[in-house]
């Protein structure tokens, strides 16, 4: 059983990624009716490719009860045993504050235990906290040696970050048509931040000749893989009707994708749309629901509609109940 759990890990290791990722649980909602109770009897054993497994069924609420506390217990032991999957999501567990108050420096300490046992995924990370400044000094020279040593070993979230930095002359010099080279290399592995960024760089033009077809082409892979920022580009394309057919329907169904992921955009056009009854019916309740969730998350657009919204209302009810007043007899008014 301890091989069968351990090959479990490698197989889907992507199951401890840094963030939330609805393609995860799916996965795991796939698998686990058949592993659980192998993975929890790993667990339980002692066996740390069992407890990262465990940790993660917990942390996505599959197979039992939703429980970070419960996760981040787990993915403790096993990081502690030194098992670097098990480092590198203790070190995530820190680094947002999931199961455990949100502690930058230590995470940084897990992540360079996870790196120097060459994880992957620890590297691309702690080079990303170096070049930002987070958890440590800022260190441009350092966060491209560990960003680097990811990308060599083919990870795509490294080779998005690489791209990112030659976008933006962060740690090298600004070369825009590297830059897509670096998110072609990802994007082509599946990863959705970098296709959704490699559609950018098409619709604008940004180290590659201007071209929508290909921008929506890289915009769908990313959206059909739940990612946020493309469905919502993909939703705006639709609506607009830009290098596809305008629909309006096509549209709300990608803004209600990306609405339910916490996009605050997504969630003020989804709002927009319900209100003015655009591509679906109009529901001005359901339409106020999403402004005021758009509102929580800083939409400067989505609160200024709302306050009209509510304003109108206001002077509506006020309105109505002059048109009472008015309507009553005139011997009670003067009562």
């Amino acid at each position: 059983m301890t091989e069968a759990v351990k090959n479990d890990l490698r197989e889907h290791s992507k199951f401890a990624e840094i963030n939330e990722n609805p393609a995860i649980k799916k996965r795991l909602e796939t698998i686990v009716p058949n592993r659980f109770a192998d993975w929890k009897t790993a667990a339980e054993a002692d066996i740390p490719e069992g407890q990262v497994l465990l940790a993660v069924c917990y942390h996505y609420g599959t197979g039992v009860l939703k429980d970070y506390e419960e996760s981040f217990k787990w993915i403790r032991k096993a990081a502690e045993q030194g098992n670097a999957e098990g480092q590198f999501r203790l070190a995530a567990c820190y680094f947002n504050g999931v199961g455990i108050p949100e502690d930058n420096e230590e995470a940084v300490k897990w992540f360079r235990k996870a790196a120097e046992q060459e994880h992957a995924g620890a590297e691309a990370t702690l080079g990303t906290c170096y070049l930002k400044g987070v958890g440590v000094p800022e260190d441009h020279a350092e966060g491209m040696k560990w960003l680097r040593k990811a990308v060599e070993q083919g990870n795509t979230g490294a080779q998005y970050n690489l791209g990112m930095c030659y976008l933006q002359g962060v740690g090298v010099l600004e070369d825009k048509e590297e830059a897509v080279k670096w998110f072609r290399k990802s994007a082509e592995q599946g990863d959705t931040d970098a296709q959704f960024g490699l559609g950018m760089l098409y619709a604008y033009g940004i180290g590659v000749d201007e071209d929508y077809e290909e921008a929506v082409k890289w915009y769908r892979k990313a959206a059909e893989q739940e990612n946020a920022n493309g469905q919502y580009a993909l939703g705006l394309i639709y609506w607009h009707g830009t290098s596809v057919p305008e629909d309006k329907e096509e549209a709300v169904k990608w803004f209600h994708k990306s609405a339910e992921q916490g996009h605050a955009d997504a969630q003020h056009e989804l709002g927009q749309c319900y209100i003015y009854g655009s591509g679906v019916a109009e529901d001005k309740t359901e339409g106020i629901k999403w402004l005021r969730r758009a509102t929580i998350l800083g939409s400067e657009k989505a609160t200024i509609l709302l306050k009209r919204i509510e304003e109108e209302q206001a002077k509506a009810e006020s309105a109505g109940s002059l048109f009472e007043q008015l309507s009553t007899p005139s011997s009670t008014l003067l009562k």
